[in-house]
Protein backbone atom coordinates (compact mmCIF):
# COMPACT_ATOMS: atom_id res chain seq x y z
CA UNK A 1 0.00 0.00 0.00
CA UNK A 2 1.34 3.46 -0.77
CA UNK A 3 1.44 6.08 1.14
CA UNK A 4 -1.04 8.35 -0.01
CA UNK A 5 -3.32 5.38 0.15
CA UNK A 6 -2.60 4.61 3.39
CA UNK A 7 -3.25 8.58 4.94
CA UNK A 8 -6.91 8.09 2.52
CA UNK A 9 -7.82 5.33 4.30
CA UNK A 10 -6.69 6.60 7.79
CA UNK A 11 -8.62 9.44 7.91
CA UNK A 12 -11.66 8.14 6.14
CA UNK A 13 -11.17 5.78 9.26
CA UNK A 14 -11.01 9.13 11.89
CA UNK A 15 -13.58 11.42 10.04
CA UNK A 16 -15.99 8.77 10.33
CA UNK A 17 -16.62 8.11 13.50
CA UNK A 18 -15.72 11.63 14.92
CA UNK A 19 -18.89 13.13 12.53
CA UNK A 20 -21.06 10.65 14.37
CA UNK A 21 -19.99 11.49 17.43
CA UNK A 22 -20.71 15.54 16.62
CA UNK A 23 -24.51 14.28 14.81
CA UNK A 24 -24.94 13.15 18.30
CA UNK A 25 -23.45 15.60 20.06
CA UNK A 26 -25.55 18.34 18.18
CA UNK A 27 -28.99 15.60 18.58
CA UNK A 28 -28.49 15.34 22.63
CA UNK A 29 -27.96 19.35 22.59
CA UNK A 30 -31.22 20.22 20.75
CA UNK A 31 -32.85 17.62 23.56
CA UNK A 32 -31.70 19.79 26.74
CA UNK A 33 -32.74 23.20 24.85
CA UNK A 34 -36.36 21.54 24.10
CA UNK A 35 -36.36 21.32 27.67
CA UNK A 36 -34.79 23.94 28.79
CA UNK A 37 -38.03 26.27 29.74
CA UNK A 38 -40.93 25.02 32.42
CA UNK A 39 -44.36 25.95 32.76
CA UNK A 40 -45.47 25.16 36.80
CA UNK A 41 -48.78 25.92 37.41
CA UNK A 42 -49.21 27.80 40.99
CA UNK A 43 -50.87 24.82 42.02
CA UNK A 44 -47.86 22.65 42.20
CA UNK A 45 -45.44 25.37 43.29
CA UNK A 46 -45.64 24.06 47.16
CA UNK A 47 -42.71 24.33 49.72
CA UNK A 48 -39.48 22.04 49.37
CA UNK A 49 -40.33 19.89 46.30
CA UNK A 50 -38.89 18.62 43.12
CA UNK A 51 -40.57 19.09 39.23
CA UNK A 52 -39.16 17.73 36.27
CA UNK A 53 -35.45 18.44 36.95
CA UNK A 54 -36.35 21.70 39.53
CA UNK A 55 -36.03 21.86 42.72
CA UNK A 56 -39.13 24.07 44.42
CA UNK A 57 -38.35 25.81 47.21
CA UNK A 58 -41.79 28.20 48.77
CA UNK A 59 -41.43 29.95 51.72
CA UNK A 60 -44.66 32.10 52.14
CA UNK A 61 -44.76 34.18 49.21
CA UNK A 62 -40.82 33.76 48.77
CA UNK A 63 -39.96 31.34 45.80
CA UNK A 64 -36.87 29.87 44.08
CA UNK A 65 -35.53 27.58 42.10
CA UNK A 66 -32.88 25.49 41.88
CA UNK A 67 -31.70 22.77 39.34
CA UNK A 68 -31.79 19.56 40.51
CA UNK A 69 -28.38 18.43 39.45
CA UNK A 70 -25.70 17.95 42.48
CA UNK A 71 -22.75 20.20 42.15
CA UNK A 72 -20.43 17.66 42.88
CA UNK A 73 -20.94 15.55 39.91
CA UNK A 74 -24.53 15.82 38.70
CA UNK A 75 -26.65 13.37 40.67
CA UNK A 76 -30.07 14.45 40.69
CA UNK A 77 -31.03 15.35 43.70
CA UNK A 78 -34.72 14.24 45.31
CA UNK A 79 -34.24 13.96 48.80
CA UNK A 80 -35.05 16.76 51.41
CA UNK A 81 -34.78 17.79 55.38
CA UNK A 82 -35.47 20.03 57.86
CA UNK A 83 -32.05 21.46 57.19
CA UNK A 84 -32.16 21.31 53.06
CA UNK A 85 -31.70 19.08 50.05
CA UNK A 86 -29.67 16.08 50.26
CA UNK A 87 -28.20 14.17 47.02
CA UNK A 88 -28.21 11.17 47.11
CA UNK A 89 -24.82 9.89 45.06
CA UNK A 90 -22.17 11.29 47.64
CA UNK A 91 -24.41 13.02 50.41
CA UNK A 92 -23.88 16.50 49.66
CA UNK A 93 -26.19 18.73 51.66
CA UNK A 94 -27.34 22.07 50.16
CA UNK A 95 -29.50 24.76 52.75
CA UNK A 96 -33.02 25.71 51.25
CA UNK A 97 -31.33 28.98 49.64
CA UNK A 98 -28.72 26.74 47.49
CA UNK A 99 -25.58 26.98 49.97
CA UNK A 100 -23.82 24.10 50.04
CA UNK A 101 -23.90 23.05 54.46
CA UNK A 102 -21.46 19.41 53.49
CA UNK A 103 -19.88 18.34 50.42
CA UNK A 104 -17.82 16.31 48.72
CA UNK A 105 -19.47 18.95 46.78
CA UNK A 106 -18.15 22.64 46.85
CA UNK A 107 -20.87 24.88 44.61
CA UNK A 108 -23.89 26.37 45.34
CA UNK A 109 -26.77 24.93 43.51
CA UNK A 110 -27.69 26.83 40.36
CA UNK A 111 -30.28 29.09 40.91
CA UNK A 112 -32.85 29.16 37.69
CA UNK A 113 -34.36 32.40 36.04
CA UNK A 114 -38.04 32.87 36.47
CA UNK A 115 -41.37 34.80 35.57
CA UNK A 116 -44.57 34.91 37.31
CA UNK A 117 -47.42 35.62 35.27
CA UNK A 118 -50.19 36.60 37.59
CA UNK A 119 -52.85 37.05 35.09
CA UNK A 120 -52.01 32.77 34.24
CA UNK A 121 -51.47 31.91 38.07
CA UNK A 122 -47.76 30.21 36.25
CA UNK A 123 -44.50 30.01 36.54
CA UNK A 124 -42.09 29.84 33.90
CA UNK A 125 -38.71 28.63 34.63
CA UNK A 126 -35.28 28.86 32.54
CA UNK A 127 -33.43 25.64 33.14
CA UNK A 128 -30.66 27.21 30.85
CA UNK A 129 -29.96 30.29 32.91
Amino acid sequence: MDRRRFFKRLSLGLFIPLGFLSWKSISENKKRHANSIVEISDEIVSSNQFYNGIIIYKSGDFVRFYSDECSHLGCHINKVDQNGFICPCHGSKYSFDGKVISGPAQNDLKSLYFEYFEDEKKYVVHKLS
